[in-house]
Formats: C-alpha cells, sequence, structure tokens
C-alpha cells in the first residue's frame, strides 16, 4: 500500500518528484526491483509499483535520472525485462511489463550514462524480443519510444543492431495489431539505425568524418581513430549507410 501510495502522490506531480528524490525513492525503488526480480512470481504487484514510482519521478527530472543511474537503476530495469520475457510475457506480467518499460524509456531519456549502463546489462536484446512478441499498440509503442532514445546514442545504437532491431522495426511496421502512428515510430526508427554489412577488403573513407565504428574485445562499439578501415574478408562489423552504399 505505501508503493502504490507514492505512485499516486508522484504521478504527474514536479513537486513531489523534486521532494521524493531528495527523500532518497530513487536509490529505494532501485533496491525494491532488484528484490523483486528474484521472485516475481510473488511480488507481481509490488514491482509494477515500483517501477511506476521510477517512471514518475525520473519523468522530466534530470537530477533525479542521475540518482537512479547512480543506484544501477538502469542494470535493475534491464534484468526485469530479462526475466519477463524469460517467463513468456504473458497477459499476467503484461502490467508489471508496461510499467518497467515506461521506466526505461523515463530513466533513459536524454541521459548517456544511463544508456550505456542499460545497454551494457543486456537490456537492448529483451527490447528487440518484446518487438517480435508483443500484441498490443500500446505495449509497442513504449518499446519503440525507448530504443529510440537508445538509437540516439553514439555507440548503443550499434548494440541494438547487432542484437536485432532492423528486423524488430520491420517487424513492427508490418505489424497488424499496430496503429499507423506507431508503425512510423518504427519507420523512424529504421531510419537512425546504421545498416550491418560484411567487410569485403580495406577502402579509403571518402572523408575523414566519415562514422565507422568496431566492436572491440569487450563487447563496446567504439569510434576508429583512423581514416581506412583493414579488415578480414567477410568478418562482421557495422558502418555507416554511405560507406556501404559506396562499397
Amino acid at each position: 500500500q505505501t508503493t502504490g501510495a507514492l505512485c499516486n502522490v508522484s504521478f504527474e506531480n514536479d513537486a513531489q518528484r523534486v521532494k521524493l528524490g531528495e527523500l532518497g525513492a530513487c536509490e529505494l525503488f532501485c533496491r525494491v526491483c532488484k528484490a523483486c526480480d528474484g521472485n516475481m512470481a510473488g511480488h507481481q504487484r509490488t514491482l509494477e509499483q515500483a517501477c511506476a514510482v521510477l517512471g514518475n519521478v525520473a519523468k522530466k527530472n534530470r537530477t533525479n535520472r542521475i540518482k537512479i543511474g547512480k543506484a544501477r537503476g538502469p542494470e535493475a530495469l534491464a534484468g526485469v525485462l530479462m526475466r519477463l520475457v524469460k517467463s513468456g510475457g504473458g497477459a499476467d506480467v503484461e502490467p508489471v511489463a508496461m510499467q518497467a518499460l515506461r521506466a526505461i524509456g523515463n530513466i533513459l531519456m536524454r541521459c548517456d550514462d544511463n544508456q550505456e549502463d542499460f545497454a551494457d546489462a543486456g537490456g537492448c536484446k529483451p527490447l528487440v524480443q518484446y518487438c517480435f512478441g508483443a500484441r498490443g499498440d500500446a505495449m509497442l509503442r513504449r518499446v519503440l519510444v525507448t530504443m529510440l532514445a537508445l538509437a540516439g546514442h553514439e555507440t548503443v545504437r550499434y548494440r541494438l543492431v547487432k542484437d536485432g532491431a532492423i528486423a524488430a522495426a520491420a517487424a513492427v511496421a508490418s505489424n497488424s495489431f499496430a496503429t499507423e502512428e506507431t508503425k512510423e515510430v518504427a519507420r523512424k526508427l529504421q531510419g537512425m539505425l546504421p545498416l550491418p554489412a560484411p567487410v569485403v577488403g580495406c577502402k579509403m573513407l571518402a572523408e575523414r568524418g566519415e562514422e565507422v565504428m568496431v566492436e572491440t574485445g569487450s563487447g563496446r562499439w567504439v569510434r576508429t581513430v583512423e581514416t581506412r578501415m583493414c579488415a578480414e574478408a567477410g568478418a562482421a562489423t557495422i558502418i555507416s549507410k554511405t560507406f556501404a552504399q559506396g562499397l
């Protein structure tokens, strides 16, 4: 009941968001999400409300988003999503999924550190899986909004592509359950994602500023520091659309 009350008072209330952030709500509900993730079946309602509070306090409040990031909220919510996907994502857990996705979208908005932490914790893959498995337009819209935020990040967008976001966006764009507005968001996401392509040899870049990313041994995508790219033919990488068209 306490979690539900805090969810209600923080909804669309800027002053309460600030106050709750000052009182430690960001850190507290990150811990709640982490604790409930270990026994989701027995704490679905608590987890749903905890995600709702995080989504409320993070909305239009950068200070709270930073606090949530420092409390490892992005990682906790990535874990919640992964557990929901493994459970099959049925109608019984849909309320939890909706609030978790809303919280993630607000926490990642214009916050590079949170986006990187979420991606590093494996959060991109379940988003892609929801694009294929979700049956409701509202669910698809929340997933796409989150993916759009991630696609705006210079390196995280390549993690999305690696995890199948291009095919996922195409699936939503042709999904009979999606409204035309949601399909338009999917097409926008498609336009923001770089093309995956095999390396076919070596090529000097036409301009020094051309975007070419490579995956390091740690799994992170980084921008190349040279103006040319050399790799074994057939090796997997991800490059920009302009570069791919010039091969």
